[in-house]
């Protein structure tokens, strides 16, 4: 059962600190919080790309984070194909590994500029016109 409980102190006279205390013990617990977030960011006059940030950043880390990790194991662990067929072929190593970096930057480049672009083409979905978060993940 989701229990939110809300409480506001007030810091000082110009500024209002709140404190969320939850506990979640479902299985969107995590999509809850970040729609938590984005609601309060809005509620306190945040703009819709200013309320959803955070959540942009971490979708981009997330999107990211394979294909970076399996950059830094080429040719030390993994020996990727284009570079071991053009050893065995008979080309010399160093043209070998000059052709793999390349890959490995184009693979970089174009997911990087696809995840940027799918982020940011779908952001506008999540909102209504009068900025208010759509409820995408009803039941």
């Amino acid at each position: 059962m989701n229990t939110i409980s809300l409480h506001y102190y007030p810091a000082d006279d110009q500024n209002l600190t709140i404190y969320i205390l939850f506990q979640l013990d479902t299985e969107d617990s995590l999509a809850f919080l970040f729609v938590l977030k984005v609601e309060t960011a809005i509620a306190l006059g945040a703009t819709p790309r200013q309320a959803t940030l955070q959540q942009v950043k971490r979708s981009l880390v997330i999107a990211l984070s394979p294909v970076i990790d399996n950059a830094k194991t080429v040719g030390l662990i993994a020996l990727p194909g284009a570079m071991t067929g053009l050893i065995m072929g008979g080309a010399s190593p160093l043209e070998a590994i000059q052709l793999q970096i390349v890959v490995m930057n184009m693979l970089l480049g174009a997911c990087t500029v696809s995840s940027i672009l799918s982020t940011y083409l779908c952001w506008p979905t999540f909102f209504t016109k009068a900025f208010q978060l759509e409820e995408v993940f009803a039941d």
